[in-house]
């Protein structure tokens, strides 16, 4: 894939001096699990005050049990976790929630942009719903033209241009619909259908 560069990266290195807030470090043991089953998220010590740091999550909660957090989901998909209190920010968590009597191991319709990125070959031409992080500025090829991308959320490093409908938001999670297409170039790009922030921090299959 031709390699571009992210317009905005000199404004955000030299944003100031301020004390940036530490992360929040969540992390969990494993990241499939079954429709009903409760999955532990580990947070650093102190560092989250109460369950309201994790804000709502539709078809799931995470409740807390004497100091714990707890993530249950009653719908099959794909959620996200995020925590937030006091500036500080989790990397979000991508969880798999399979029905009972089915294979985890069968990802659903909803992938992060990191799953595409590492094999796309097994996506393209495929009706897919991305969840992605959208940045606040477009890419730059080595040409000079821009274009638009979605990163990964699962972790940093990787894009993936963006085509199709014009994705008028940013600074976001987002699910984008859409299909896989292999440039004349070899390498890919999303074809967008449609889209939609994601405000509770969950993401949803399309089955």
């Amino acid at each position: 894939m031709k390699k571009g560069m992210l317009i905005g990266l000199a404004v955000l290195m030299t944003g100031g001096c301020a004390l940036r807030p530490e992360p929040l470090e969540l992390s969990v043991e494993k990241r499939e699990i079954m429709l009903g089953e409760e999955l532990e998220i580990h947070v650093d010590e102190g560092k989250i005050s109460s369950v309201d740091a994790f804000g709502m999550m539709e078809d799931s909660q995470i409740i807390e049990k004497d100091g714990k957090y707890f993530f249950e989901a009653f719908v099959p998909g794909t959620y996200s976790i995020l925590a937030s209190q006091d500036g500080a920010t989790s990397e979000a968590i991508l969880i798999d929630v399979c029905e009972k009597g089915k294979d985890p191991t069968e990802r659903p319709k909803t992938v992060d942009v990191a799953w595409v990125l590492d094999d796309p070959e097994s996506f393209v031409d495929r009706q897919v719903t991305l969840l992605a992080s959208l940045p606040q500025m477009a890419a730059v090829d080595e040409n000079g033209d821009f274009y638009p991308v979605a990163l990964p959320v699962e972790r940093e490093g990787g894009m993936l241009r963006l085509n199709g409908r014009p994705v008028e938001i940013g600074s976001c999670l987002a699910q984008l619909d859409g299909v896989l297409k292999r440039r004349e170039e070899g390498d890919y790009e999303f074809w967008v259908e449609d889209y939609q922030m994601v405000l509770d921090g969950a993401a949803r299959t399309t089955n």
